[in-house]
């Protein structure tokens, strides 16, 4: 074999999944001749640890973009979260019903699970949900009992 063509040849088989006996009879050599040379130069070594590294390097730019899509997702979820408090805040408390409070409770759970990178179907349980809703309802209460004075004042 000729040295170039030696250096291809090894290089097809490490990166590809090319057998020995097809790479053999696609460049008209001798089976034997590639299997002595590919078992001197350590070729079946050489590929294994291609395809380690070629995993491990698609594992991390995977990784990278998922990070990258998560870090954008919590900063939208933030931006909407803040558009809607901004919101909230200049609604009367009274003008909330239950069922609002509730949709407005789901809404952002469901922002915030998506940010996270939760699956679709993780939801509230009824006894987490209970325990969100009485925590809000208690937080209504207290912006109630707050602006029931401010408003007898003026």
């Amino acid at each position: 074999m000729k040295s170039v063509d030696s250096q291809k040849i090894r290089d097809e088989y490490v990166m590809g999944e090319i057998s020995l006996e097809a790479l053999a009879a696609q460049h008209g050599l001798a089976t034997i001749t590639l299997k002595k040379r590919s078992a001197k130069e350590k070729w079946a070594d050489l590929r294994a640890q291609y395809r380690t590294d070629t995993s491990r390097h698609t594992w991390q730019i995977g990784s990278v973009k998922e990070s990258e899509t998560r870090v954008r997702h919590i900063q939208l979820s933030k931006e909407v979260l803040t558009v809607a408090l901004a919101g909230l805040a200049l609604t009367d408390p009274a003008d909330l019903s239950p069922r609002d409070i509730v949709s407005l409770i789901k809404l952002a759970w469901e922002i915030e699970c998506r940010a996270l990178g939760l699956p679709e179907e993780h939801s509230l349980s009824g006894s987490e949900l209970d325990a969100v809703l009485r925590e809000q309802l208690e937080r209504l209460a207290g912006l109630r009992q707050a602006a029931a004075p401010a408003t007898g004042e003026g």
